[in-house]
């Protein structure tokens, strides 16, 4: 899997642009990041407050070629390889929280929002917003969360975790969705 990424200063949601780009046919795999969001939300329309610059907020569009009801195992993949970067990274121990946190010790230290566009049952497009607390400090933080700085004291490199990120998802969205995943989709190309 390639991953085309762009990247924002400042965006009102990576999801919302992420949407807009998907629904214009944009190739799978394509990323979007900002360093601050604007209107960053998480499910039900709630709020996603982060600091500008301190923490990982990005989207990336995919076309699974799968039902609507395998929408949650597609956010159990992110989480899955969220949890796996957090441990290569840092060494760092989490726990998932279904269906969309990841927490270490017991606090939240990422969030996923995934959202689809369908047609009849089968997924046309999906997009995956992922936001990892990286190098908050604790006034930044909401009530209920952590940061890899908070556990660590150590600031991290976002552009080496989004790296290590996208290396363990390629490799878990193969495994769950198989080379299918990969064929030509009618709204948007794959590599």
């Amino acid at each position: 899997m390639k991953f085309r990424i762009l990247l924002f200063a400042t965006i009102d949601s990576t999801n919302d642009y992420a949407l807009s780009l998907a629904k214009e046919g944009i190739v799978e795999g394509t990323v979007v990041i900002s360093d601050y969001q604007t209107k960053g939300r998480g499910r039900y329309k709630r709020t996603w407050v982060s600091p500008s610059g301190k923490n990982l907020l990005f989207s990336i569009v995919m076309r699974p070629l799968c039902r609507v009801n395998k929408v949650p195992l597609i956010t159990h993949v992110t989480a899955r390889a969220v949890k796996e970067t957090l441990e290569t990274i840092a060494g760092i121990t989490s726990t998932l929280k279904k269906p969309n946190d990841v927490l270490i010790k017991g606090r939240k230290v990422c969030g996923i929002l995934t959202e689809i566009h369908s047609r009849a049952q089968t997924i046309d497009y999906c997009v995956i917003g992922v936001g990892i607390n990286v190098n908050s400090v604790r006034k930044q933080l909401v009530r209920g969360a952590t940061s890899l700085f908070e556990e660590t004291g150590i600031d991290y490199s976002k552009e080496k975790i989004l790296t290590v990120f996208l290396k363990k998802f390629a490799h878990h969205y193969k495994l769950f969705f198989g080379h299918e995943t990969m064929r030509i989709h009618p709204k948007g190309k794959r590599k």
